[in-house]
């Protein structure tokens, strides 16, 4: 979860963590996009889903 802006939080997924890569919803574009994430972007919390495989 990252922060846009004051009060302004948005959900996304790192498609490529180690580049800053992520997929979200692009409400200006109306479409879901992937591309790097804006610096101005705060990084509020991550979770990580347990793998399938034990």
């Amino acid at each position: 979860m990252v922060r846009t802006c004051t009060c302004q939080y948005h959900f996304l997924i790192h498609s490529a963590p180690d580049s800053n890569i992520a997929i979200h919803a692009h409400a200006g574009l109306r479409r879901i996009v992937e591309g790097p994430l804006p610096a101005s972007w705060r990084q509020l919390g991550a979770w990580r889903l347990p793998s399938l495989s034990s």
